[in-house]
């Protein structure tokens, strides 16, 4: 399972092998949310909370809406390098 998760190989989890060329490639690492439990999420600052509370408020019609404004965003040049986090969040 682990060698799954790490793009390794299951002899290099043992610490048999050191998989140089598999060690280097950014695998995105798959991360399953349980959406029976609440998630914690610490802001760094109360433009973070607001956002959060206001994000809150919206009703699930709308939150694709917000995605695709924040998808928008992200297509800025300064955002060049960040688009794209090396997780991928899954509801479970």
């Amino acid at each position: 399972k682990l060698s799954q998760i790490f793009g390794v190989s299951k002899s290099h989890v043992m610490g048999l092998t050191t998989d140089i060329e598999t060690a280097n490639k950014k695998k995105p690492l798959k991360v399953v949310v349980d959406m029976s439990q609440p998630v914690s999420i610490q802001p760094k600052n109360q433009t973070d909370l607001d956002v959060l509370m206001k994000l809150d408020l919206i009703d699930s019609d709308d939150m694709e809406e917000v995605s695709e404004f924040l998808d928008k965003l992200l297509e800025k040049e300064k955002y060049e390098g960040r688009r794209e986090s090396n997780m991928k969040y899954v509801a479970g």
